[in-house]
């Protein structure tokens, strides 16, 4: 029996955006069919970035991860592109900003699957040689992961 492939419909009005000049046609119909609003959110300037001041809970955050500074930070991130990216910027970040015990663990998807799961926090937090890590830091995962 085939597999049925269900075709996403383009978003209704994405027949009347007015396309930035260079975008093939190929992904003007990926970006239809997604949750695109429009072309306008396709812009990646520093100006469509959430400010600062939006982050409710962003000043608990730093108190929570200063208070670990000296001690031993593990940055779990995803096995993708933007998951490797992110725990290295995160990495590189504390690194430069004197965090002294931080290391990264980038989970195999086809060992562990995707996401944060308690395996991978067994396996981190039972790696032989290592101080066991008093935090631990996702980076493009976690947030559904409450288990």
């Amino acid at each position: 029996m085939k597999p049925v492939i269900e075709r996403r419909q383009p978003v209704p009005g994405s027949g009347d955006w007015v396309w930035p000049v260079n975008t093939h046609r190929v992904l003007r119909q990926v970006f239809s069919r997604r949750s695109i609003g429009s072309p306008e959110e396709l812009k990646l300037d520093l100006r469509r970035l959430t400010p600062v001041d939006q982050f409710t809970s962003l000043e608990g955050a730093v108190d929570l991860l200063c208070r670990h500074r000296s001690h031993q930070i593990v940055i779990v991130g995803d096995f993708d592109a933007d998951g490797a990216t992110s725990a290295a910027l995160m990495y590189l970040c504390l690194k430069q900003l004197s965090f002294s015990g931080t290391s990264f663990f980038l989970p195999d998807r086809f060992e562990f699957g995707y996401g944060l799961s308690p395996e991978v926090v067994e396996r981190i937090t039972q790696r032989p040689g290592a101080e066991k890590p008093s935090l631990l830091i996702t980076v493009d995962n976690g947030i559904t992961s409450i288990e």
